[in-house]
Protein backbone atom coordinates (compact mmCIF):
# COMPACT_ATOMS: atom_id res chain seq x y z
CA UNK A 1 0.00 0.00 0.00
CA UNK A 2 3.06 1.78 0.49
CA UNK A 3 4.47 1.95 -2.89
CA UNK A 4 1.01 2.99 -3.89
CA UNK A 5 0.62 5.51 -2.22
CA UNK A 6 3.77 6.70 -3.55
CA UNK A 7 2.71 6.47 -6.82
CA UNK A 8 -0.54 8.44 -6.39
CA UNK A 9 1.71 10.95 -4.53
CA UNK A 10 3.81 10.94 -7.62
CA UNK A 11 0.90 11.89 -9.91
CA UNK A 12 -0.50 14.39 -7.69
CA UNK A 13 3.07 16.51 -7.35
CA UNK A 14 3.33 16.33 -11.15
CA UNK A 15 -0.26 17.95 -11.58
CA UNK A 16 0.62 20.30 -9.24
CA UNK A 17 3.76 21.20 -10.51
CA UNK A 18 2.36 22.04 -13.60
CA UNK A 19 0.21 24.14 -12.53
CA UNK A 20 2.30 26.35 -10.16
CA UNK A 21 5.76 25.56 -11.78
CA UNK A 22 7.33 28.67 -10.06
CA UNK A 23 9.10 27.51 -6.82
CA UNK A 24 8.43 30.78 -4.41
CA UNK A 25 4.57 29.58 -4.67
CA UNK A 26 4.19 29.52 -0.51
CA UNK A 27 2.69 26.18 -0.29
CA UNK A 28 0.43 25.49 2.60
CA UNK A 29 -0.38 21.56 3.21
CA UNK A 30 -2.82 20.63 5.72
CA UNK A 31 -2.84 16.67 6.64
CA UNK A 32 -5.43 14.19 8.06
CA UNK A 33 -4.61 11.41 10.36
CA UNK A 34 -5.17 8.32 7.65
CA UNK A 35 -4.14 7.55 4.16
CA UNK A 36 -5.39 10.85 2.76
CA UNK A 37 -3.11 12.43 5.06
CA UNK A 38 -0.49 10.56 3.93
CA UNK A 39 -0.75 11.19 0.78
CA UNK A 40 -1.00 14.79 1.47
CA UNK A 41 2.55 14.22 3.33
CA UNK A 42 4.27 12.22 0.63
CA UNK A 43 3.09 15.09 -1.82
CA UNK A 44 4.79 17.25 0.34
CA UNK A 45 7.85 15.82 0.45
CA UNK A 46 8.01 14.97 -2.90
CA UNK A 47 7.26 19.10 -3.00
CA UNK A 48 10.07 19.87 -1.15
CA UNK A 49 12.38 17.06 -2.61
CA UNK A 50 11.71 19.74 -6.16
CA UNK A 51 12.69 22.86 -4.76
CA UNK A 52 9.48 23.88 -3.06
CA UNK A 53 9.04 24.85 0.66
CA UNK A 54 5.89 23.51 1.54
CA UNK A 55 4.55 24.50 4.93
CA UNK A 56 2.77 21.39 6.44
CA UNK A 57 0.79 21.15 9.36
CA UNK A 58 -0.60 17.42 10.15
CA UNK A 59 -3.85 16.98 12.62
CA UNK A 60 -3.29 13.76 14.84
CA UNK A 61 -5.51 15.12 17.84
CA UNK A 62 -5.79 11.29 18.96
CA UNK A 63 -2.42 10.74 18.43
CA UNK A 64 -3.09 7.79 15.91
CA UNK A 65 -2.34 7.90 12.39
CA UNK A 66 -2.95 5.24 9.74
CA UNK A 67 0.01 3.10 8.83
CA UNK A 68 1.01 4.66 5.51
CA UNK A 69 0.33 8.23 7.38
CA UNK A 70 2.97 7.35 10.08
CA UNK A 71 5.64 5.84 7.45
CA UNK A 72 5.16 9.68 5.14
CA UNK A 73 5.40 11.41 8.27
CA UNK A 74 8.39 9.61 9.04
CA UNK A 75 10.29 10.28 5.58
CA UNK A 76 8.88 13.68 5.89
CA UNK A 77 10.82 14.40 8.67
CA UNK A 78 13.53 13.15 7.08
CA UNK A 79 12.89 15.93 4.11
CA UNK A 80 15.13 18.90 3.88
CA UNK A 81 12.60 22.37 2.59
CA UNK A 82 9.40 21.35 4.77
CA UNK A 83 8.35 23.36 7.37
CA UNK A 84 6.62 20.41 9.26
CA UNK A 85 4.21 21.04 12.41
CA UNK A 86 2.24 18.32 14.00
CA UNK A 87 -1.22 19.63 15.75
CA UNK A 88 -2.45 17.28 18.37
CA UNK A 89 -4.31 20.52 20.69
CA UNK A 90 -3.75 23.99 19.83
CA UNK A 91 -3.86 25.10 16.34
CA UNK A 92 -2.35 28.43 15.35
CA UNK A 93 -3.59 29.08 11.86
CA UNK A 94 -0.87 30.61 9.02
CA UNK A 95 -1.94 33.76 7.20
CA UNK A 96 -3.32 32.65 4.24
CA UNK A 97 -3.48 35.31 1.44
CA UNK A 98 -4.38 35.05 -2.24
CA UNK A 99 -0.98 34.28 -3.46
CA UNK A 100 -0.86 31.05 -1.35
CA UNK A 101 -1.94 27.15 -2.85
CA UNK A 102 -3.53 25.27 0.03
CA UNK A 103 -2.86 21.41 -0.11
CA UNK A 104 -5.93 19.67 1.29
CA UNK A 105 -5.61 16.38 2.16
CA UNK A 106 -7.28 15.91 5.28
CA UNK A 107 -9.84 13.29 4.61
CA UNK A 108 -10.68 11.36 1.28
CA UNK A 109 -13.64 9.07 0.06
CA UNK A 110 -13.51 7.03 3.37
CA UNK A 111 -15.61 9.53 5.16
CA UNK A 112 -18.73 8.70 6.12
CA UNK A 113 -19.99 11.13 8.16
CA UNK A 114 -20.01 15.37 8.80
CA UNK A 115 -17.04 17.04 9.99
CA UNK A 116 -17.39 18.69 13.45
CA UNK A 117 -15.30 20.04 16.08
CA UNK A 118 -11.58 21.34 15.31
CA UNK A 119 -11.59 19.57 11.82
CA UNK A 120 -15.07 21.61 10.90
CA UNK A 121 -13.28 24.85 11.81
CA UNK A 122 -9.92 23.85 9.94
CA UNK A 123 -12.09 23.75 7.28
CA UNK A 124 -13.97 26.80 7.51
CA UNK A 125 -10.60 28.95 7.73
CA UNK A 126 -9.69 27.25 4.68
CA UNK A 127 -13.03 28.69 2.60
CA UNK A 128 -13.07 31.60 4.04
CA UNK A 129 -9.27 32.48 2.78
CA UNK A 130 -8.31 33.67 -0.35
CA UNK A 131 -6.59 31.01 -1.35
CA UNK A 132 -6.02 28.59 -3.91
CA UNK A 133 -7.24 25.46 -2.80
CA UNK A 134 -6.24 21.81 -4.02
CA UNK A 135 -8.22 18.60 -2.83
CA UNK A 136 -6.74 15.23 -2.93
CA UNK A 137 -9.15 12.78 -3.95
CA UNK A 138 -12.13 14.52 -2.76
CA UNK A 139 -12.35 17.67 -1.27
CA UNK A 140 -12.07 17.14 2.63
CA UNK A 141 -16.03 17.10 4.25
CA UNK A 142 -17.66 16.00 1.38
CA UNK A 143 -18.65 12.28 1.54
CA UNK A 144 -18.48 9.84 -1.72
CA UNK A 145 -22.12 9.74 -2.48
CA UNK A 146 -24.77 10.35 -0.37
CA UNK A 147 -24.45 14.06 1.53
CA UNK A 148 -28.12 14.94 1.91
CA UNK A 149 -27.39 14.86 5.61
CA UNK A 150 -24.04 16.52 5.38
CA UNK A 151 -22.83 19.99 6.54
CA UNK A 152 -22.33 22.26 3.24
CA UNK A 153 -19.96 24.44 5.57
CA UNK A 154 -18.16 21.68 6.65
CA UNK A 155 -16.99 20.92 3.14
CA UNK A 156 -13.44 22.42 1.53
CA UNK A 157 -14.32 24.85 -1.49
CA UNK A 158 -11.48 23.18 -3.31
CA UNK A 159 -10.87 25.04 -7.13
CA UNK A 160 -9.20 21.82 -8.12
CA UNK A 161 -9.75 18.49 -7.46
CA UNK A 162 -6.99 15.71 -8.16
CA UNK A 163 -9.17 12.30 -8.07
CA UNK A 164 -7.41 8.88 -7.49
CA UNK A 165 -8.86 6.22 -9.84
CA UNK A 166 -11.95 7.39 -11.04
CA UNK A 167 -14.41 10.66 -10.11
CA UNK A 168 -16.16 9.74 -7.04
CA UNK A 169 -20.44 9.39 -7.48
CA UNK A 170 -20.78 12.78 -5.18
CA UNK A 171 -19.01 14.92 -7.92
CA UNK A 172 -21.91 14.48 -10.55
CA UNK A 173 -24.21 16.20 -8.64
CA UNK A 174 -25.34 20.14 -9.41
CA UNK A 175 -25.04 20.86 -5.39
CA UNK A 176 -21.90 19.55 -4.71
CA UNK A 177 -19.96 22.01 -7.45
Amino acid sequence: SIDLMERAAQALTDAIVERWSDHNTPLIVFAGPGNNGGDALAVARLLALRGYRPEVYLFNPQNRLSADCQANRDRLMKTEGASFHEVATQFAPPSLTAEHVVIDGLFGSGLNKPLSGGFAAVVKYINASPAQVVAIDVPSGLMGEDNSYNIPAHIIRADLTLSLQLPKLAFLFAENE
